[in-house]
């Protein structure tokens, strides 16, 4: 049979798909991404003909990246995403996890001296009541240390015992290159993690309905329960509501980790997710890697394949 130059051209895609999928298999945690159920006749992104080997012109400076489509199950780009790396503040979607595990989001907690001790100007003074919802979105939307640190401290066996439950939650999550060691990230006790981990990790808490709606937030207002002392908060994630459809979810910062952040953008087939580490413009890294995947790819269902190869 000879095949026209349109069915040449995607053909070529298609064995670049299927290639990068046999090497998808080899990496082990990448079989513990699938969260969500795939549609019925879900679509997949192929390369654009015309840029099989574009790739060599992106412009990323985070020596970590990873851009993953949702649905079709589909590394889109891989650099170095199973290097161990500092998680920073992208630790606290753990936080969240074990928070909705153990508390119920109308909880009250009460600011104590503990929950004052750490280097950076607090947010809540002593003697707020809050309730665990206002402090969930504190530490999601504007990254607050002092409320990862008041959900922590509070928890039945204490912040080891808190620390120890994101540590078995990992396991749950299959996170198998993924240790915590503080609730907030900071860089201490060997806390380390993969980009491949945090988007299983970050795809967790995408399905819980109320920390998705937290990720997504660009700006709140909490106040403790008296009502008398107001809090006006801002999401650090700038990408929030931009020029592409950036649905959530984390950002991070410290001396070691550098620039942190995972993304998860809607297309008209699926969401994609990208996660930079390292960075040192996060933002820049991210959007470079959000256009790339727009203008080099192009979604085809099964049923679209079939028809470019059984319609000349």
């Amino acid at each position: 049979m000879t095949l026209s130059r349109k069915q040449e051209s995607y053909l070529g895609s298609v064995v670049v798909l299927l290639l990068g999928l046999a090497a998808i298999m080899k990496l082990g945690p990448v079989r513990a991404l699938p969260i969500l159920p795939s549609p019925p006749d879900i679509k997949v992104p192929i390369v654009k003909p015309d840029n099989k080997n574009d790739i060599a012109g992106l412009d990323v400076q985070a020596p970590i990246a990873l851009v993953y489509a949702l649905d079709s199950k589909t590394v889109l780009y891989n650099k170095q995403a199973d290097k161990s790396w500092s998680p920073a503040s992208t630790t606290k979607l753990m936080s969240a996890l074990v928070v909705k595990d153990a508390y119920t989001l109308n909880t009250l907690l009460t600011v104590d001296q503990a929950d004052l001790t750490l280097p950076e100007k607090p947010l809540f003074l002593l003697g707020e009541e809050l309730v665990v919802k206002d402090l969930l979105e504190a530490m999601l939307v504007t990254s607050s240390n002092q409320a990862a640190y008041i959900l922590a401290n509070h928890y039945p066996a204490g912040k080891e015992g808190f620390v120890l439950a994101m540590n078995n939650k990992a396991q749950e999550l299959g996170l198998t290159q993924t240790k915590f060691a503080d609730p907030a990230g900071f860089d201490f006790g060997n806390q380390k993690t993969t980009a491949h981990d945090l988007v299983v990790l970050g795809q967790a808490v995408m399905a819980d309905e109320d920390l998705r709606q937290m990720v997504s937030l660009r700006q709140t207002t909490i106040s403790d329960f008296s009502g008398e002392a107001i809090h006006s908060i801002q999401a650090t994630n700038q990408l929030l509501g931009g020029e592409y459809e950036v649905v959530g979810i984390k950002t991070g910062t410290t001396q070691e980790a550098g620039q942190v952040l995972m993304s998860q953008f809607r297309l008209p087939a699926e969401d994609v997710v990208v996660v930079v580490m390292g960075s040192q413009d996060r933002y820049e890294d991210t959007l470079a890697l959000i256009d790339w995947t727009i203008r080099h790819h192009h979604w085809f269902s099964m049923s679209e394949l079939e028809a470019i190869f059984l319609n000349p």
